[in-house]
């Protein structure tokens, strides 16, 4: 597995994990040492870089993305290494790091797929959960993005991550959850049609229908993997490029 496989395989396991309390969640008390509660709603204890950075460690990552709870600090970070690009002079990859504008400051996530056009994500605190998001590349609230030196970092993850779960589980016809979302938004990436379902009327409504159990279908088929249209290991391993 590359490391940049590593990176998204841990991210992706942590879709749909939750706030309990404004701000407290496990990556912050690996950041801070111990639980921490916004329970004044100022906005302390944002999070959404301290993920990143979790997902890193776990990786074996930190020597490419640095423990870090500020946005704008980390921005700066790559900007003094040259491994920042303003939102049009690149066109992203995965693994890379996107920065965003927000009515409250500044935001980031992960790159999980492009197609030219568009741009799939993994992101913290995102309506106090991890969640997936995708947009137009065009969109202007992206403000640029960051391209960690992988290659700079040891082979060495976090023993204690083990085996994540990409809740590599099975996903199959009847399911409703993030991780079918996410399977959804990767068969889009992939040029398959799922209907009009969603909020963006594309079918990564999270549902596992009959179209999305087609696409599997179809595409364990011209990958030579067991043709049965049920996103398991095998399948939700190859599609995120993992084995």
């Amino acid at each position: 597995m590359s490391q940049i496989s590593k990176l998204l395989y841990i991210a992706l396991s942590q879709v749909g994990v939750r706030e309990n309390g404004r701000n407290n969640v496990p990556y912050n008390t690996w950041y801070y040492g111990r639980e921490v509660c916004d329970t004044a709603g100022t906005g302390a204890y944002a999070w959404c870089v301290v993920f990143l950075s979790w997902c890193a460690h776990r990786a074996g990552l930190s020597a490419a993305i640095p423990k870090e709870n500020n946005v704008g600090d980390l921005m700066k970070h790559y900007q003094q290494l040259g491994r920042y690009y303003q939102r049009d002079s690149r066109t992203p990859e995965a693994g890379d790091l996107i920065f965003f504008r927000t009515s409250a400051g500044r935001h980031i996530g992960l790159v999980l797929a492009t197609d030219g056009s568009r741009v799939a994500t993994v992101e913290g605190n995102t309506s106090n959960a991890v969640r997936l998001r995708y947009y137009s590349l065009s969109d202007e609230t992206i403000l640029g993005w960051g391209v960690p030196d992988y290659e700079s970092c040891s082979d060495a993850a976090d023993e204690s991550s083990g085996k994540e779960e990409l809740v590599l589980m099975e996903l199959k016809k009847g399911e409703r959850s993030e991780a079918v979302r996410a399977l959804q938004i990767r068969l889009l990436y992939e040029g398959y049609e799922l209907g009009g379902y969603g909020d963006k009327k594309d079918g990564a409504d999270g549902e596992y229908g009959a179209k999305t159990r087609a696409a599997v279908l179809d595409y364990q088929k011209k990958n030579g993997l067991t043709p049965d249209g049920i996103a398991g290991v095998q399948t939700l391993s190859h599609l995120y490029g993992l084995h």
